[in-house]
């Protein structure tokens, strides 16, 4: 349920993002770039010939018990703007912990997605215009896709 403040800062946001689209206009939508991340919960299903078995036609069926979603997960990141797609990563996160210092150490299982995160840790340090996001997560924000080109991963 939204509270007043909520229905306020959404309305405020869809205003600002009104305000520069009369401003700019179709320019403005192609410079929109939102992301969202997920957390995925799954199985690995055994299929119909690893679970296949020899046996006497006479003796009984093997019960086969119902899956169920297993403790394994993985995060599903995605950035993308009007025309798609631009950026999306799927892996296996090896540990999340809170620091002392309020910061979470984030433990990632390939080195591509620790060079996404560093990409995503300098998008902090260029000089975008951050509009707040019609949800109830405020952190999210809109950049410019052009901000993602001269962005190194050091």
């Amino acid at each position: 349920m939204l509270t007043d403040l909520h229905k306020t800062q959404r309305l405020g946001s869809a205003l600002t993002f009104l305000e520069r689209y009369h401003n700019e206009g179709e320019d403005f939508l192609d410079q929109i770039v939102t992301g969202d991340e997920t957390w995925v919960a799954y199985v690995t299903p055994e299929s119909k010939q690893q679970s296949m078995e020899w046996r006497h036609s006479s003796s009984p069926k093997r019960v086969k018990f119902k899956q169920t979603i297993s403790a394994r997960k993985i995060m599903c990141t995605i950035f993308w703007d009007r025309k798609g797609a631009i950026s999306g990563t799927i892996g296996t996160v090896k540990t999340i912990r809170k620091m002392r210092s309020g910061n979470l150490f984030l433990e990632v299982s390939s080195s591509n997605q620790a060079t996404i995160l560093a990409k995503l840790q300098n998008l902090a340090h260029l000089d975008v215009t951050v509009s707040p996001h019609g949800s109830l997560n405020f952190s999210f924000g809109v950049i410019s896709p052009a901000d993602f080109l001269n962005v190194s991963s050091e």
